[in-house]
């Protein structure tokens, strides 16, 4: 008769090998063996930060469903027929991973989903997430949603920070989106103040980026947009021209003044002076001899 141990020893080894077990590995897991790449369709479960961002989404054949935002993605809770094999759960033993992630709101939506124990890590930094997951929405999940994110407008710079999508909100002007949004002012999620519209834009697209900047200087803001276009671009708009660089080239003219030196040379007396001196000189020498003679 086979031992008991040995008998306990090959049914988990069977489990393990069938995938039956908690430790199944996915061809994608880490180096514990826990599966660390989710299987989200973020077709059929769009991206979102709060439930809010869920209240237009409906099924991928337009059925109406109720989508709550859970972590990171639309899920229609209360719809079994699109929620497309994900695991639902109210409790973490109904989960083979063995952890439901249940929403905030739990006195109306009182059904979770079955999450890996990856997608469970609350996180603030990418870092904190093991490889290929990333820091979405403050639980480490898949790429592609943490690009929807950044993808979606925002209002302020620190919204940008906290969901690690850029440094703040810019001025969005990729895509031709703008073009039909008149007086608006559309931004996304980036590193610098500005996205760039496409360079190949033709003149019909660049008279209307002209005039949506018009639009746009009770803002105060086109400086800070036209001086990020490209140098060919900017010079297209004669709404950014006051922003543009020239160089000026003076040309500067020397005058040298020569200055004679001072003459050395003496007067000349004019004849009619010197008569004169001799005159008087005389007649002091006549008076004496007068004198003498009386």
């Amino acid at each position: 008769m086979m031992n008991s141990s040995v008998l306990l020893a090959l049914v988990l080894f069977a489990t393990l090998v069938t995938g039956n077990g908690n430790l199944q590995d996915n061809g994608n897991g880490n180096k514990d063996g826990l599966p660390t790449t989710a299987t989200r369709d973020i077709k059929a479960f769009p991206a979102c930060v709060t439930d809010s961002d869920c209240a237009a989404v409906s099924g991928l054949g337009g059925e109406v469903a109720d989508f709550k935002c859970f972590q990171s993605m639309c899920f229609p809770w209360a719809n079994k027929e699109l929620q497309g094999g994900q695991a639902t759960c109210t409790k973490s033993s109904q989960c083979d991973s063995g952890h439901c992630f249940r929403h905030s709101d739990r006195r109306k939506v009182n059904t979770g989903i079955c999450v890996s124990q990856s997608e469970m890590v609350h996180c603030f930094s990418h870092s904190e997430c093991p490889q290929p997951l990333q820091c979405v929405n403050g639980y480490c999940g898949q790429q592609d949603y943490l690009e929807a994110i950044q993808n979606m407008t925002c209002t302020e710079d620190s919204v940008c920070q906290d969901l690690l999508v850029g440094k703040g909100c810019c001025v969005d002007l990729s895509g031709t989106h703008w073009l039909s949004e008149k007086g608006s002012k559309p931004r996304k999620c980036c590193d610098s103040d500005v996205i760039t519209p496409p360079e190949n834009l033709n003149s019909k697209q660049l008279q209307k980026l002209d005039s949506k900047l018009t639009d746009m200087e009770v803002f105060e803001m086109n400086q800070m947009i036209c001086l990020a276009l490209p140098d060919q671009m900017m010079l297209k708009l004669s709404s950014c021209l006051k922003f543009t660089t020239t160089t000026t080239t003076t040309t500067t003219t020397t005058t040298t003044t020569t200055t004679a030196p001072p003459s050395t040379s003496k007067t000349r007396r004019s004849p009619q002076t010197s008569d004169t001196i001799s005159l008087n000189f005389s007649l002091a020498l006549l008076l004496p001899l007068g004198l003498l003679l009386h």
